[in-house]
């Protein structure tokens, strides 16, 4: 009997009988001549493919090629921004994968460029969506290069409007993932300095929400402030975007926070998670789960140590902590906007998910208070008049340990991790990325009003942002009720802990002394934990340079 060998068919048919034309394999992806982005002459672009039978077909509007393109038959004459796609036909054999590469006549950007490619009726389809429910994926194209123009990575993707109200704004934010019908699941590149996760099923390119017309870096930088602690937070970096070869300014290009996410950094089963938003909605997995734990944070006495013992076994203390320290010290505006996570067999417990950030001090006024909202048990009613439920938080709050632990917490993030020249030094960081950039993404957009306008709403931010530690402190205190001396011997010891690291990152041996021997009333023994991707040097604190 004859060996059996391996043949492909063009579409298929589950549940059915095959097509009658089969084929032995692929054929090879076309190749350019030119792979860089950046051009300040008109050039000649060669295409190949290594089939001496196979038609080559190529579009220059961002299409995907078919027999119906026009044929390759020499070279194409590049002389302004345009978007290059090829596909090889023909020689008895499946289409080839698709080509794609876009090619700049512009001044070279001071940030990493992303190059989307798609039709544009599909395009337009997926964009033009101005409400959540109706959102729709649209096969694509993407493409990163690095600041010298040097290709990154590139992928068949699907696209998708994102946000919420945003979707309303002319530059909206998009959604990107892989999937294996665009060509691949996923893609291997380090897109995030310092990040240990390299591996992406899918990413946002963020619009910067409602702080677009304002300082426009909101939600990138207070996802950068917090990166070290316990935190769900999604790492992120400045890019210019282009759409089939058409500027589309600046976007944040970010993590996406979902399954894939809590997969690539916790290695979970992505499909034995549960993701609820609001409390309500589960975007993966189920929410019964999560409507049970809060029921019985609200009607359980948490106060005893052994229900507490036995309500941490489903909700991550040391998460939640540092999320409410953030989300508090910020004064997140949008703190209705909640995500929780955990995986089903409770490897991982219920985690709050840091996200949607715009509206961190929103108004750049230090004095603005919403820690109470977190422990009103009856919820905090939102403007569309639903309800965000704080039970969580609630069944937290009622243990005294719990307390303590969060307010010695506090007091050592804000003279640390908040420090106002650490927290004034990323911003001027990002600042100094976005000052050359801002000019044309305004002139294409028209937010924020003016470079002036930027310059005075990025000032006020950072004048908020050295006025806030008093007040922030002083809502604790007020709070919880914590004594004066609590207050004091909990800043003795954040103080004690910074100057102690500082010493050994510097490569000091002795040992930081304590201006009294006596222990610290109120301070536990525990080491402050510290979250991933922690980097005491990235920022440090002026007060700590010597």
């Amino acid at each position: 009997a004859g060996s059996a060998s391996r043949v492909y068919y063009a579409e298929a048919t589950r549940g059915e009988a095959n097509g009658a034309q089969s084929y032995t394999g692929f054929l090879p992806t076309p190749v350019f001549s030119e792979t860089g982005l950046y051009h300040d002459q008109p050039f000649s672009l060669t295409i190949t493919c290594d089939a001496p039978d196979a038609t080559i077909h190529y579009t220059l509007d961002g299409s995907e090629p078919t027999e119906a393109s026009p044929v390759y038959t020499g070279p194409l004459a590049i002389q302004e921004n345009t978007p290059v796609r090829a596909k090889a036909f023909g020689g008895g054999l499946l289409s080839s994968d698709v080509a794609t590469a876009t090619y700049l006549f512009e001044p070279p950007h001071t940030l990493p460029v992303v190059c989307l490619s798609a039709q544009s009726d599909d395009w337009d389809a997926m964009y033009s969506v101005t409400e959540r429910k109706l959102r729709v994926e649209k096969p694509g194209h993407f493409a990163y290069y690095e600041t010298d123009g040097a290709l990154g990575t590139a992928f068949g993707c699907g696209l998708r409007a994102s946000g919420s109200s945003t979707l309303l704004a002319r530059q909206k934010s998009v959604a990107v993932f892989l999937r294996g019908a665009y060509g691949q699941s996923e893609t291997n590149y380090p897109f995030f300095t310092d990040s240990d996760v390299t591996v992406f099923s899918s990413l946002v390119l963020r619009n910067s929400g409602q702080d677009r017309d304002k300082a426009r870096l909101r939600d990138s930088f207070f996802s950068k402030a917090v990166k070290g602690l316990n935190m769900e937070y999604a790492e992120t970096r400045l890019v210019i975007v282009y759409v089939n070869g058409q500027y589309w300014g600046i976007y944040d290009l970010n993590e996406n926070q979902n399954e894939d996410y809590m997969a690539a950094h916790y290695g979970v089963d992505p499909d034995a998670v549960d993701i609820i938003r609001r409390n309500i909605e589960a975007l993966a997995g189920r929410n019964s789960e999560n409507k049970r734990v809060r029921a019985w944070a609200l009607a359980t006495d948490t106060s005893n140590p052994d229900k507490y013992a036995e309500y941490i076994q489903w909700v991550d203390p040391d998460y939640f902590i540092d999320y409410l320290i953030a989300q508090t010290y910020f004064a997140n505006g949008d703190m209705f906007n909640q995500k929780y996570w955990r995986s089903q067999d409770y490897t991982v417990r219920w985690r709050p998910v840091y996200y949607d950030l715009d509206l961190a001090l929103s108004s750049s006024s230090p004095t603005r208070n919403i820690l109470p909202n977190y422990f009103n048990a009856e919820g905090i009613p939102s403007q569309d008049g639903s309800l965000t439920n704080m039970d969580l938080y609630v069944g937290l709050r009622k243990n005294p340990d719990w307390c303590l632990a969060f307010g010695e917490r506090y007091v050592y993030v804000v003279y640390n991790q908040f420090d106002p020249d650490r927290l004034t030094a990323i911003l001027d960081d990002m600042v100094n990325q976005l000052r050359p950039e801002m000019q044309r993404h305004i002139q294409r957009w028209g937010a924020p009003s003016s470079m002036e306008k930027w310059e005075k709403e990025v000032a006020e931010l950072r004048e908020c942002l050295q006025a806030r530690q008093s007040y922030a402190l002083k809502y604790l205190q007020r709070e919880f009720d914590f004594t004066d001396e609590q207050m004091a011997q909990w800043e003795q010891a954040a103080k004690a802990a910074a100057a102690k690291e500082y010493a050994a990152r510097k490569g000091i041996v002795e040992e930081v002394a304590q201006e009294e021997n006596a222990p610290l009333s109120g301070v536990s023994e525990r080491p402050f934990c510290k979250g991933r991707n922690y980097d005491p040097d990235r920022y440090a604190p002026k007060s700590m340079e010597e």
